[in-house]
């Protein structure tokens, strides 16, 4: 079987699954990092962080935890 690549862009959106809740979300895609190992997640002074999780044009703040 053909190892996967991974130097294709990654899709608007994605879907994530976070083990320590035990739960999945819908994220931009630029939320993830860059090893694809985990992700960036808004800080908990964020005002609104779902409308930041329906646009594709939020950008991980610096205080975001990973």
């Amino acid at each position: 079987m053909a190892e996967p690549s991974f130097s294709k862009p990654l899709k608007l959106f994605s879907v994530v699954y976070f083990p320590l809740e035990s739960r999945y979300c819908v994220i931009p895609s630029n939320w993830i990092s860059p090893d694809r190992k985990s992700c960036f997640w808004p800080g908990p002074k964020t005002k609104k962080p779902s409308t930041l999780i329906k646009s594709t044009d939020s950008v991980p703040e610096d205080d975001w935890k990973n």
